[in-house]
């Protein structure tokens, strides 16, 4: 049995992801190399049964027994927040990072390795690859501002749920902004959010605004306020489309 390490974790996680991989290694044996948590559960900020759990597993080979006995395990654990784990081989995450490098960037930037090994060090993130999916990821956020404008512009309770709902998927970008322009993306919200205020200034609250709706219980806003926001997505598709290209990782 793997030793699972949790002290990287935010302390009311640490119990469900040690149960989540001892429960994992039962049925997968040695099938199972590596485990890693990352996001929500390695931040101050994790609250069981609303944060999510974010895991991707490493394993010898991706076949019909090894999804049956992952799936098995996480339909177990899902409603304490796991979201259904990343399974690859290794070969396979090798392979994945130019086509998905903001959602491998948080990995490498929030994770934390609970069982085998691995070196999210390793994971080498083509700078040209990411710079070039943030720009997209951030150009589809304001358009996608401007469609909910044309049909919630009069209801400011559809308008909250809207943005509320996307509003996790936010700070992986975020963070692949932050590191596009130079900064290094890691960190808590907070930091996220103070990095890229020294590009975008005190615009840049309007953000922890959007990361505060999903705290609220009726989340609402204005349509004045999502144009707002909109304005602020479209500096920084600006912003990143200027950055030059050029070889290298993040």
């Amino acid at each position: 049995m793997m030793q699972v390490r949790v002290d990287d974790l935010a302390v009311s996680a640490r119990q469900l992801v040690a149960d989540f991989i001892a429960a994992l290694e039962v049925r997968l044996g040695d099938r199972l190399e590596a485990g890693v948590v990352s996001g929500d559960a390695t931040s101050p900020a994790f609250e069981r049964n609303r944060s999510s759990l974010s895991v991707l597993l490493l394993v010898r080979a991706v076949d019909q027994g090894t999804l049956d006995a992952v799936s098995q395990t996480w339909q177990r654990m899902r409603e304490v927040g796991f979201e259904p784990p990343l399974v690859l081989t290794r070969s396979e995450l090798s392979r994945s990072l130019d086509a998905y490098p903001v959602e491998f960037l948080g990995v490498k930037l929030t994770g934390a390795v609970v069982s085998g090994d691995f070196d999210l060090n390793s994971l080498k993130i083509p700078f040209i690859a990411l710079r070039l999916q943030c720009e997209r990821e951030l150009r589809g956020l304001s358009i996608h501002c401007r469609l909910a404008y044309l049909r919630f512009r009069h209801s400011e309770g559809d308008l909250g749920a809207m943005l509320a709902s996307g509003a996790g998927r936010m700070l992986a970008i975020l963070r692949s902004a932050a590191v596009t322009v130079g900064e290094d993306g890691g960190g808590t919200v907070e930091a996220v959010l103070a990095a890229l205020q020294g590009h975008f200034g005190e615009k840049v609250k309007l953000l922890g605004d959007l990361f505060s709706l999903t705290r609220e219980r009726k989340p609402k806003r204005s349509a004045a306020w999502l144009l707002e926001l909109s304005a602020l997505l479209d500096e920084m598709v600006e912003k990143v489309d200027r950055v030059e290209a050029r070889e290298g990782t993040a």
